[in-house]
This record gives C-alpha cells, structure tokens and sequence, in this order.
C-alpha cells in the first residue's frame, strides 16, 4: 500500500480466514494465523512471497512490531525495545555481550 492508503494489495488469497499480523524484528517475515487447512500459524516474506506453515498451535511468535522510529533510526528501535522489554528480558532475548545492540537489529537469536 502507498503511504497514502491507496494501492492496497492483499497479501494472503486462501480460502481460509488470515488475521493478526505481526512483523519479524528484521522487518523482512510476518507471522500469521489462518483458518485454512491445516489451521495455525503461517510465515511469509513481507511481500506476501513464501507463505509457509509452523505450527498447528494458535499461540507463539512473540514477534512484535517494530517501534515506528525503527523505520528511521534502528540504533533507536533497540534502544526502545530494551525499555519495553526491561533489562532482564531484553538481555535474555538478544545476550549481554557487546554484540547485543547488532543482535536487537538483525533479529537474531
């Protein structure tokens, strides 16, 4: 979709019911849930490419959205994903090593 709302594509065409989205912290996968067959929780490419069955489970992927600033500052993206997630958490997702910060940004675990 162009910034304006118009241009709007769908992303999924299954006959099943897709719905709540959430971005990958690298910002290049969305997990979904769908009612297709089998039901559960699919990934795809951000363009709607590579749409892959995980899980027949309906919980999981603690994926979240990326802060709005990340688009424009990814330095600050981790920052605010530390303050969200609390020191603690944020250590346990990304490590406390010096390469924390580079792990917040790729994703990577």
């Amino acid at each position: 979709m162009n910034a304006d709302g118009s241009g709007e594509t769908p992303l999924t065409t299954s006959p099943g019911n897709d719905g709540e989205p959430a971005w990958s912290p690298d910002g290049t996968k969305i997990v979904f849930r769908s009612t297709r067959s089998p039901a559960g929780l699919y990934t795809m490419n951000a363009d709607g490419s590579d749409q892959a069955f995980l899980t027949q489970s309906q919980t999981g992927g603690d994926w979240q959205p990326l802060p709005v600033s990340a688009a424009k500052n990814r330095s600050k993206a981790c920052k605010e994903e530390r303050e969200r997630l609390g020191e603690a958490e944020f250590t346990d997702r990304y490590g406390g090593g010096a390469n924390a910060h580079g792990r917040c940004v790729s994703g990577s675990r």
